[in-house]
Order: structure tokens, then sequence, then C-alpha cells
């Protein structure tokens, strides 16, 4: 057999100041010791490196030699002893009482022969010179001071030139009698008035003990000096004067003369009413204590999927919330459905591996609030080729909200709760990583973000960018417009890492620029500061990255500038306006009027890709206003042309992006006074004015809209 080297995502454990690096593996004649080491609840004083069950593999192969008082065929064989370590989380003593600094081995033979007690504080034994026959051999982790703390026996039978296998479990030194302390500190806020602090210690065999804490002030306390050594599963509840409680679940080990510390600081937040909840497992068993796929906020009657990962693999899980079993969930998934009340809730996984225990937890929150969609594309920057397979990551703050995959297109949509501002992560192996900062969600709408490029970690080193940069109301590009970039996208603040000018026809060239996305910012005096993407391919220059930026209007103006990308060759800006009688339809055939009815007007028409197009409403009156975009071309589809609307209304800016789908028509807004309503929908017939914001009543056979359109 091969080598038996430390499993994946363990470290050796090695002195202090010596490397870290693992020895090499052990050969059929090695015995292989596995201790695993485990921390607090991250809510417990923490421990780096503490006693858990150490599984020990032993190989042993036998040699040939002559031994007096053996037939005339006597043999004897070796056993090395290999020491590796991995991590989990539990209550128990902190590391500096129970780390193993010293190993111990001894064995009894045959025909009273014998192995002495050998010590040392190097992870590996070579056992020589074995007669053949039964052998028990005994194992003894010390501490620092050189008092054993875990022990362990086994039996190995030793034949002539035949490997020998076995296997011994290290656990916490127990014996007649022996015990540990556990001790246990509760607090909570002063505006709390907590009623009673109870528990249960359940070990893996015998009977359960109960105990009532003793409350002084906003202070819990309990100590029992005398629990027998092992494992145990706690529960603890705690009421406050309304009747809420907190419910908790923990892994406890006690080691001998130990004491094994639980340091609670409770807030309000944790007292809640019971609530339910529907669970169903989902997702497949993935081996490393963490989980994948928690959600901090969910909306009441949405869901979320949550995958644990622990490693070593365990025998059994256990699911609770808010300290309640969920009952029938022993594998390492559940998906939490729509039972689960509004409020702050905490899921615990309690997993077990023969007789130890070990637990960790998250907390989200289920909030009323509707939710929305964030969806896009993700697309090769140099092929325009969608990409399957990125990871998309939505944050807020630290906290992951929500995470989902692109399909074969590239495409990607996720739900998340509305109101909140999120960043969202873009990953793939073999690309740069990229993020997207200040994404606003409206409830019940879907926000569509810019396709993301992504440049394969292929380029390297610096590239050029370059384009244009045009006014908004004339279509001119602009002389002196300072452009000023930061690492990211949709990053507006932060450290400016290159910066540029316009020349007198607009155009801007910026050499030197690493690869990578960026955040352009745009900016001259009189006109309103833009935003726009860019990106630099090392090696490359990359051209037409092209912008708009309008001059400063008046508070009652308002404006819609459409841009997109080289192809379709011309996108039509189109505006219903509302009038007496009839509304008045806005667009190249009617460019309407500043100075007379209906007020508004197009200021600038583009037929030869990019834009800009421009309509601004100069003075407004009563009603809807219905902006929407026109494919005038027809092919390819709008959806891949890149479109972006931007809505300046007085100081603010509100950008859309094109959507997926089919239709000519892409239907982007409406504004009534200062409300904006997005709608941001493909459709197939032209839209018609209405009072409603219903997306599908108001809109009219294309025929009737569109009867005899000029010619361009």
């Amino acid at each position: 057999m091969n080598g038996c080297s430390p499993s994946k995502g363990l470290r050796p454990i090695v002195p202090v100041g010596a490397s870290e690096k693992p020895s090499k593996g052990c050969n059929h004649s090695r015995l292989c010791i596995r201790n695993y080491i485990y921390r607090g609840r991250e809510n417990v004083k923490k421990t780096s490196a503490i006693i858990g069950i150490l599984a020990i593999a032993i190989f042993a192969m036998l040699a040939g030699c002559s031994v007096d008082g053996l037939d005339t065929q006597s043999k004897t064989g070796s056993v090395t002893l290999h020491v590796g370590t991995a991590e989990a989380r539990t209550v128990q003593p902190v590391a500096a009482a129970i780390e193993i600094k010293k190993y111990s081995v001894s064995g009894a033979g045959p025909n009273g022969n014998t192995y002495p007690a050998t010590e040392q504080t190097t992870g590996t034994f070579t056992l020589s010179k074995l007669a053949l026959g039964e052998w028990t051999f005994t194992v003894s982790g010390k501490d620092v001071a050189g008092v054993e703390v875990a022990s362990g026996t086994v039996a190995v039978t030793v034949v002539a030139a035949t490997p020998a296998t076995a296997a011994v479990t290290l656990a916490p030194l127990a014996g007649t009698g022996a015990t540990g302390t556990f001790a246990m500190e509760l607090t909570w806020p002063s505006t709390i008035t907590v009623s009673s602090v109870t528990g249960v210690m359940t070990p893996e065999t015998g009977t359960a003990t109960t105990f009532t804490a003793t409350i002084a002030g906003s202070k819990a306390t309990y100590t029992n000096a005398t629990l027998p050594v092992g494992s145990y599963k706690l529960k603890l509840y705690a009421v406050d004067s309304s009747n809420a409680v907190y419910n908790d679940v923990y892994a406890l080990r006690i080691h001998k003369d130990l004491t094994s510390p639980l340091n609670l600081a409770l807030l309000a937040k944790d007292f809640t009413t019971t609530g339910s909840a529907n669970l169903t497992v989902t997702n497949p068993w993935n081996p490393t204590m963490t989980f994948a796929g928690n959600q901090s906020v969910i909306s009441v009657g949405g869901s979320m999927t949550v995958t644990a990962t622990v490693a070593p693999a365990p025998d059994s899980y256990a699911w609770y919330l808010d300290g309640n079993v969920i009952a029938g969930q022993t594998t390492n998934a559940l998906t939490i459905g729509s039972a689960v009340a509004a409020g702050s809730h905490t899921v615990t996984l309690m997993v077990k591996k023969g007789t130890t225990l070990a637990s960790s937890e998250f907390v989200f929150t289920a909030t009323t609030v509707l939710p929305g969609t964030i969806a896009g594309t993700v697309k090769n920057a140099v092929t325009a080729a969608g990409i399957d397979a990125v990871t998309i990551t939505v944050l807020s703050g630290t906290a992951t909200v929500a995470t989902t995959t692109s399909n074969s297109a590239g495409a990607y949509s996720l739900s998340v709760p509305s109101g909140v501002t999120y960043q969202v992560r873009f990953a793939k192996t073999g690309f740069y990583s990229d993020t997207f900062d200040g994404i606003a969600v409206d409830p019940s709408m879907t926000t569509t973000l810019e396709t993301i490029l992504k440049i394969a970690d292929t380029y390297t080193g610096p590239g050029v960018v370059s384009g244009q940069i045009k006014d908004a109301f004339s279509g001119l590009g602009v002389t002196g417009i300072t452009l000023s970039l930061r690492a990211g996208l949709g990053v507006k603040t932060g450290t400016i890492v290159y910066t540029g000018t316009t020349d007198s026809s607009g155009n801007y060239s910026i050499s030197g620029v690493a690869t990578g996305n960026y955040t352009a910012q745009i900016s001259k005096t009189g006109y309103v500061t833009e935003y726009f993407s860019l990106l630099s391919i090392g090696g490359t220059t990359r051209a037409n990255q092209n912008a708009t930026i309008t001059p400063v209007i008046s508070a009652s103006e308002i404006r819609f500038v459409l841009t997109w990308g080289a192809a379709p060759n011309d996108l039509d800006s189109h505006m219903l306006v509302p009038t007496s009688g009839t509304p008045t339809h806005i667009y190249y055939g009617n460019p309407g009027s500043k100075t007379t009815s209906p007020f508004a007007a197009l200021d600038v028409d583009d037929t030869s890709s990019y834009g800009p197009e421009t309509i601004t409403v100069y003075s407004q009156q009563p009603g809807d206003y219905t902006y929407y975009v026109y494919n005038f071309t027809g092919s390819p589809d709008i959806s891949t042309s890149g479109a972006q609307v931007k809505v300046y209304m007085g100081s603010s800016v509100r950008t859309f992006n094109v959507p997926a789908g089919t239709g000519r028509y892409w239907k982007v807004c409406r504004v009534n006074g200062t409300t904006l309503t997005p709608i941001n929908t493909l459709e197939t017939v032209a839209p018609a004015a209405s009072a409603s914001i219903d997306r599908g009543s108001d809109i009219v056979d294309e025929s009737t809209m569109f009867l005899n359109m000029p010619a361009k």
C-alpha cells in the first residue's frame, strides 16, 4: 500500500518555530497517527489546538532476522508512527491545557517480549525487531508538562513476510473516576429581564444531567466540577420576562482535571418566540465545518438551500433551528422554506464522529420586504462569447446574500431582498475576478447589469484604452474632459489609478493601463459628472470605449440619453408625451419642440452606431411620459447591443441596461412628476400611453403606432 500522508486540509503538529511541512508519507511498514484538534465556538473562548479524536492507522511489515527463544524460522518486523492534525469547533479547555507536545509508545508481545516505552516530541516513531506473534501497543499523548492527556491501544498480529495493518484511537484520558469541569457564564443587556437559565448535558452513553444556572443581575453562572470525561450534547434555554426564549445547542467535551469554559453575551434579538420551518435536503455532500448557500437575509415566503462541508467526514448530522431539532434532517444539506417567520433565526449543525460531537452555526433574518432580481450576462472580453459556470456572488457588506452560476450562454439571475445596495462578484478559474459595486434593487423588479466582460488570465501586463466622449445634447466630441480611472466596476469613490484628457475632437487614449476592468469618471465644468465602464487587455489597444456627458440641466428638466455598441447600426429613442387628447409621439419623424407644445424634443438622432440619441423634456405637463427604444435596423437583436439609457432628473441619474429577451421595442421607464417607474422589458409591439403602470395593457399594434413613419 502507499504511504499515509496527512489527509487533504490537515496540518502536521510541529514544535513552535519548526517547519509545518508534513513528513514524507508512511510506507507499508509505518503506523500513522491522526490527531484531530478542535477549536471552541466563535462566541466561546477561541482555541487553536485542542485534543479531539486521535485516529491512528498502523501499518506493520515484517523483516527477517533471528531472535532467541523462537523457532528456527524466527523473524522480526518494524512499525513506524506518523502524526497529522485537523481542526473543527466545540466547547472544551483552552489549547495550551490539552495540546499534545510529546508522544510515547510501548508494547507487549509473545513469549514475554516487550517493547520498552519510547518517548519523543516529533510525530514519527520507528519500532523495529518485533518478535513474530500477537502484540499489543499502547500510545500516549502528553502535554508540555509531560502529563498524559490521551491514550489508546491496538492489537497487531506480526507474521512472516506479510504486512500487518491495525488502527488505534486516542481519546481524552478517562479511567475510573476521571472527571473534569464545565464552567458557563451568560450575560445579557440590562434592558432584558431573564427569569431562568437551564441546560441539559447528554453524554454519549449514560443519563442526561439537567441544571439551573444562578442568576445575578444581568449574568447567569453554572459550574460542574465532577463531570465524567467524554463528549456531551449541551442544550441551553433562557427565558425573559415576556416569555421570549433563547435556545441553542453545543458540543461539549470534558477532559480530565481541566475546565471547559462557555462564555456567551446574549443580545435582545437572541430572545425570540418559537417559529416553524419547512426543511428538505437537496445538496450532495462535499467534504471541509463551513456552510455554502447560507444568506444573511431572505424574504418571508422565499427560501435558501444550505450545504455544510465537514472534514474529516462525520458519522452523522443533526440540524437545529433556534435550538429546536429539525426532525428527519440527518444529512449535510437542508432547505429553509416559506414557513420561517419574520425575524432573526439561528441554524445550528451538530455532527458526530465516533463518540465525539462538534457544532457550528449561522444566523439569518427573514424579512417581509418584497424581493427583486439581479440579472445579466457574462461574456469573453475578446471573443464576445458567453461564459458558462461563472460563479456569481451577491454581497451585502461582507455577508453573502445569494449565489449562482451562469448558464451556457453566460446568463444569470438571482433573487435578493430589495431596498439594499449590493456588490456582485464574478469569478471563474482561468479569468481575472471582477466586482460590480453599488447595485440597487427595486421590489418586484429586475435590475439588469451591463454585460460583464471577463478577461482570460493569459493576458498580462499593461494595455491601451481609447475612445471618444460626446456631448449628449449636441452629439459632438467634447474637448478638455478629464478621465479618472478606478479599479473595478461601479466604483465611484476611492483611489484613482490612471488619468487622461480628451483632445479637441473629444478623443482620449491612455496607455500603460494594467489588465482589468475599470470605472472611468468623466468631468468638466458645466457638465454633469458621469461614470462608465472600460477595460484594458494586456498587450492590446481597446478602442471605441465611448461615453457621453450631458450639460447641466435645470431642476425641472428631464433628459433621456441612449447609447449602444457597434451593432445594430440604428437604435431610436421614442417618447409618448401627455398632451390634450391623444398623446404626442416624439421620435425622429416628429422631433417635437423646446419652446412650444409638447415642450419636449429629440435633441440628437444617431444612425451609425454608438449614439447618443437624446430626448429632453423642457417643461413637464401633467401625466405619464413613457420612454422606449426601437431597433430600427432590426438585426441583430437589441438585447445583444449593449444598449444603455441614462435618465437625468435634476441632480439625480438613473441607469438602465437592455435586458435579455426578444422584441424590437425596449420599454425602459415611465415618469410622472418626480416619480420614475422602472419597466425595463422587451416587447414585440409598440408601447402606448397609459395612466397605469401595468406592463401588459399599455401596448398597441405596431401598424397603428408607426403608420406612415418616414424613411431615414
